[in-house]
């Protein structure tokens, strides 16, 4: 007999050798019931001693816990791709299959409301080409005065989040054309020298070189050049639980980095206009991301030093 309270968008849960904090989000999706999960592993790296028992312990873990009735689709890759590669090919492949669907990496723990706020919103847009990413992180919780349930952003935040096929598609096309999109801003980037589109263009150039292994720098480079909009929840729905030994880019303390998440406690408002917050845009690109606005350059003793020794060398 099928479960009425089952879950009808599709989730794509990408994991990869840690079994502790796979629970934790297996268990938040297992409480949903969906009708159709995704499961995307990556390979065990060659170069680590045992990380392939650990990662064949997390998909046996999965393939033993699914007691609902869901179809699922698995993804096991045989080779190690990386951070980068690994979990883009998952999500084009998701996108392959399905039109609209939410993705949780194995350390982003969701709130029960954020499956439905997700579900919801990807709705709600689902005809506006302007909304890109619905995310469900909040870096700055309640600093946007509003009684409504979001607010956009131009930044999107992939730590849980949802799209669409036909926004994903849009990235594909974008990494196809990387270089003539790429020569294109820099040209005009020549005349307007924004800070902020060189900061978002030399970092999708270090993922499209394979420089850096992460793949959402290419996704918010997309954002970008499309002129996008992301949602962010008042309310942090997502806890990062992936600081540890064992992250590959979040493996510091966990001190001052753990955000909880809330559940919602009334029905979903939304903003009248679609108007990205630049507060909270700023906060992530100088706070998480370290870059800094022209007036502090300017009284940055390291920077004049650097733009003097460049203008230098390039005489």
């Amino acid at each position: 007999m099928t479960n009425i309270t089952a879950f009808d968008t599709p989730i794509l849960l990408i994991t990869f050798n840690r079994l502790d904090t796979t629970k934790e989000v297996f268990y938040k999706i297992r409480e949903q019931k969906p009708k159709k999960i995704y499961l995307a592993s990556d390979a065990a790296r060659s170069d680590k001693k045992g990380e392939d028992l650990k990662v064949s312990s997390v998909r046996k873990f999965l393939l033993d816990n699914i007691d609902w009735e869901c179809d699922v689709k698995t993804l096991f890759q045989e080779k190690n791709l990386g951070c980068n590669h690994g979990p883009h090919s998952a999500i084009s492949w998701f996108f392959e299959h399905e039109e609209k669907g939410i993705i949780l990496e194995d350390d982003c723990l969701p709130s029960t409301s954020f499956f439905s706020f997700c579900d919801t919103l990807l709705e709600y847009y689902n005809d506006d080409l302007r909304i890109f990413t619905i995310g469900g992180f909040n870096f700055l919780e309640n600093t946007n005065n509003s009684d409504n349930t979001y607010f956009f952003a131009n930044f999107p935040v992939t730590w849980g989040w949802a799209t669409w096929r036909n926004r994903w598609q849009k990235n594909i096309n974008t990494i196809e054309n990387f270089g003539d999109i790429n020569q294109e801003l820099e040209l005009k980037n020549l005349v307007e020298d924004s800070i902020v589109s060189n900061f978002i263009i030399n970092n999708a150039k270090s993922a499209y070189k394979d420089e850096v292994d992460a793949w959402d720098f290419l996704w918010i480079f997309n954002s970008y050049i499309n002129n996008a909009l992301s949602i962010v929840p008042n309310k942090n729905l997502i806890q990062n639980i992936g600081f540890g030994v064992d992250s590959t880019h979040t493996n510091g303390s966990h001190e001052n980095k753990i955000f909880a998440y809330h559940e919602l406690d009334k029905p979903i408002s939304h903003p009248k206009s679609l108007i990205s917050d630049r507060y909270y845009d700023n906060f992530i690109y100088k706070e998480v991301f370290n870059w800094k606005g022209l007036s502090e350059k300017l009284f940055d003793a390291s920077h004049i030093f650097k733009v003097i020794k460049n203008r230098i060398i390039s005489k």
